[in-house]
């Protein structure tokens, strides 16, 4: 009975060990066709990125990915190719469009005319096309508009008209406004929480110098550096508590000791390596997938206001607009003043 516990427990042990090396990560490259297609697919396991690699007469198409790993290989069923674009299709894969135009490889929003679509609501000047699903804080010098597809809500924060909000810096949740009463310092402040739809006004138990900026942020704190003060703060905006801290700044989800005369001195900013980025060249806006620089629209771009991985809001003009990777580029919101003022103008929350 001994013998066949210990031979079932050896099975078990193999068992678990070729399942491991069988399902874990590994790096590889291997080529194949379908149809006129070539394709070249392959696993970086250190950066958890596929690269798939499509020549298909005579030209060049790369598409970059961090799914989920996957022990099967071959992992591109079809090829479709139409309007001088092209895409693949994959059971494992979320892969985009890639499309040419003058001799240039974008994104196939480039390609796509803006929907001229009548608004779907007029909320206090403010055309809606589309919420996405998402929460827009709008400021408009006086309120500020708490507006999604369920509610719409104004919070009154100043006495008098404000062009622009000095050192208002929206985490994924909270939005934090500093009273602008007085010139040079602040010691109370505005929290709107974007997903309790509610607003706190803390005061605090010291002045904070408007020559200040934020590092960024980590789960509910705001970092705060205060260069007159020559001090870096952390203001908990869940607890509405202030906190000093050491010069510290986030890189790639760990902290690094920087000196407070570095931080007083620069402008850091919290970092996370991601695979794509985003860049404003003059007007023209583009996204970068690995190093791939790909034009992703027409239209001339005034600023870009919010990334986040594989979606980015953009104004043109007075209206503001929504891409992301697989699902392209939607109209949002128009408003006419943002043609002319849009800094600190627009939060959007999920």
């Amino acid at each position: 009975m001994k013998k066949i516990i210990r031979l079932i427990i050896i099975v078990l042990l193999l068992f678990s060990f070729f399942l491991y090396f069988y399902l874990r990560p590994n790096t590889y490259t291997m080529n194949y066709n379908i149809d006129e297609a070539n394709i070249t697919e392959s696993y970086d396991k250190k950066a958890k990125l596929y690269t798939i690699e499509i020549n298909i007469n005579d030209t060049n198409y790369t598409f970059y990915t961090i799914d989920k790993y996957t022990h099967k290989r071959k992992l591109i069923t079809k090829i479709n190719v139409y309007d001088n674009c092209i895409n693949a299709e994959s059971e494992h894969l979320k892969l985009y469009s890639l499309c040419r135009k003058d001799n240039e490889l974008v994104m196939e929003s480039v390609l796509n005319e803006d929907n001229n679509s009548s608004p779907i609501e007029i909320y206090e000047n403010i055309n809606v096309y589309d919420y996405l699903d998402k929460t827009y804080l709008l400021w408009n010098y006086h309120n500020l508009f708490f507006i999604n597809k369920e509610t719409e809500k104004e919070y009154p924060l100043f006495d008098k008209d404000y062009y622009n909000l000095r050192l208002t810096y929206a985490t994924d949740r909270y939005l934090f406004i500093p009273n602008q009463d007085n010139e040079y310092t602040f010691n109370d402040i505005n929290i709107i929480d974007a997903k309790k739809n509610n607003l706190k006004n803390i005061k605090l138990d010291r002045d904070i110098y408007f020559d200040s900026y934020i590092l960024g942020y980590k789960k509910n704190s705001i970092y705060l550096v205060d260069r007159k003060n020559k001090q870096e703060y952390e203001i908990n905006l869940a607890k509405a508590k202030l906190f000093k801290t050491s010069g510290k700044v986030l890189e790639n989800n760990k902290w690094q000791e920087v000196s407070l005369t570095k931080l007083i001195n620069n402008n850091y900013k919290f970092t996370n390596d991601y695979y794509i980025s985003y860049e404003l060249d003059g007007n023209d806006l583009y996204i970068i997938i690995n190093n791939q620089k790909l034009k992703i629209t027409d239209k001339k771009i005034s600023t870009i206001v919010k990334t986040n991985k594989e979606e980015i809001y953009y104004l043109s003009k007075d209206t503001l607009y929504y891409f992301n990777l697989y699902e392209g580029e939607k109209k949002l919101l128009s408003y006419k003043e943002w043609e002319f003022n849009y800094n600190n103008m627009i939060f959007i929350f999920d």
